[in-house]
């Protein structure tokens, strides 16, 4: 594993632990996060209210990577499955990340994934009972 695909498989892991410090210390302070096909963010402060809304949805988390390479020097794309445990069970989404990492930190971030799946998803495990 290169380095910097071990910055990212890292990465994910904090994720699993829902570490708020330790996804948000991954970044670059001018890091961009683009999560399609909403508008970019911009900067660690801006990154780390974001992510922590998304961890505020999940009572866990297991991000699972299927595939990863450094397919240019610095640049990771992975391919994975984010599961997300809500109230009614897990919300499974099909992920294309693209990671650009500088120095040992997440530069840029991009994750494609079918929005109207996730919607659907969490409008049916969110929720009591």
């Amino acid at each position: 594993m290169t380095q910097a695909e071990q910055v990212v498989a890292d990465f994910m892991a904090a994720f699993n632990a829902m570490d708020i410090d330790a996804i948000v210390a991954a970044f670059t302070e001018d890091a961009v996060y683009h999560n399609m096909p909403g508008p970019p963010v911009e900067g660690r402060s801006a990154i780390k209210a974001v992510i922590r809304g998304y961890l505020g949805l999940a009572s866990a988390m297991d991000w699972r990577i299927a595939y990863q390479a450094e397919v240019a020097p610095g640049v990771v794309l992975n391919e994975r499955l984010d599961r997300f445990k809500l109230a009614k069970g897990w919300l499974e989404l099909p992920v294309m990340g693209a990671f650009e990492v500088v120095d040992g930190k997440i530069a840029k971030w991009r994750d494609y994934f079918d929005m109207a799946d996730f919607q659907r998803q969490l409008a049916a495990r969110q929720g009591e009972g």
